[in-house]
C-alpha cells in the first residue's frame, strides 16, 4: 500500500514539470507624436459703458474761475457792467480727448510664431459715430490696441504664443481720440462696437 502511493506521487509530479514550456516573446518599439494645430483663444466683454466723474470732466475741458476786473463797475448804486461773456477763462473745445481702457482683451495662443492682435471700428471706417436718443453725436476716432507688457500702440500689436498652461494669457489696452464737440446734451451716446481679431499662426 505505501508502495503504489509513492509511485502515484511520482507520477503526478512529474507531469506537473512537463506541462510547463518555455515563453515566447518578441519586442517591438513605436514612436509616439503630436500635432498640436495653431490655437488662439479671445477673451473680451461684450460691452463697456464709460462714465466719466465731473472732476474729470473738468479737467478735460480745462475751465475754472475767472474774476472780474473792478471796472466799470460801481457798488454803491449797483449800476455798472458786469457781463460774463464766455470767452474768458482760456477754455478750449475738448476736440482731443483721449479715452484709454486697460484689460480690453486678453488672448491665449498656441502657434509657429508670434500672435498678433488686431481692432478696427465694426463699421470698417476709420471714425465710429456714438449717439444720444436726441441725435446729438459723439465721433470716435484713432483706436489703437497694445499689449499689456509694455507693446506699441498701433492698430495692432504682436506678442509670442502664451501656451495654454497655467501662466495665464497676454492682456491688452484699448484707446481712442473722442470728440465733444458735438454732443449737446447729457445722457447716453450708444452705436459703435470695436471688432477684436486675434491671429495664431
Amino acid at each position: 500500500m505505501f508502495r503504489k502511493i509513492l509511485v502515484l506521487t511520482l507520477f503526478i509530479a512529474g507531469t506537473a514539470i512537463l506541462a510547463t514550456p518555455a515563453a515566447a516573446q518578441a519586442n517591438g518599439a513605436t514612436n509616439i507624436s503630436i500635432d498640436l494645430p495653431s490655437m488662439v483663444i479671445l477673451y473680451y466683454r461684450t460691452s463697456v459703458e464709460l462714465a466719466p466723474t465731473e472732476a474729470v470732466m473738468q479737467t478735460l475741458i480745462g475751465e475754472g474761475s475767472d474774476s472780474i476786473s473792478g471796472a466799470g463797475v460801481t457798488l454803491t448804486d449797483f449800476s455798472g457792467d458786469a457781463t460774463i461773456d464766455g470767452s474768458e477763462g482760456g477754455y478750449t473745445a475738448p476736440t482731443t480727448v483721449q479715452a484709454t481702457i486697460d484689460n480690453f482683451w486678453a488672448v491665449r495662443s498656441l502657434g509657429s510664431g508670434n500672435t498678433t492682435v488686431a481692432v478696427a471700428w465694426n463699421t470698417g471706417n476709420p471714425t465710429a459715430t456714438l449717439t444720444n436718443p436726441g441725435s446729438d453725436t459723439i465721433d470716435l476716432t484713432a483706436l489703437q490696441t497694445q499689449a499689456a507688457t509694455g507693446g506699441t500702440w498701433g492698430a495692432s500689436d504682436s506678442f509670442p504664443s502664451t501656451g495654454l498652461g497655467a501662466g495665464g494669457p497676454m492682456q491688452g489696452d484699448v484707446r481712442f481720440t473722442v470728440d465733444l464737440t458735438a454732443a449737446d446734451t447729457a445722457g447716453v451716446y450708444g452705436g459703435a462696437s470695436v471688432m477684436i481679431t486675434a491671429t495664431s499662426p
